[in-house]
């Protein structure tokens, strides 16, 4: 078994609640990725508001790569 001190306990339980609101957020963005590939495929867009969303999906997409690498584990315990 593990000993781990307090104060590491802490920064983990910190963490975790980062983690964990970063995951709320991302979790948000990947519905509205949804709504707009839906709305996408059920209207017909001119060139230019298929632009409009497909940059929209890619603003949406490095938003959650930088909120899931803000909040990557930075330790490994299973050792």
């Amino acid at each position: 078994m593990n000993n781990y001190s307090e104060e590491y306990l802490w920064q983990k339980l910190e963490w975790t609640k980062q983690r964990m609101e970063a995951l709320e957020q991302i979790e948000i963005k990947l519905h509205h990725m949804k709504e707009l590939t839906s709305y996408a495929r059920d209207n017909e867009l001119s060139q230019a508001k298929k632009q409009e969303v497909n940059d929209r999906l890619h603003e949406l997409q490095d938003e959650i790569n930088e909120l899931d690498e803000k909040t990557r584990v930075p330790w490994v315990d299973n050792q």
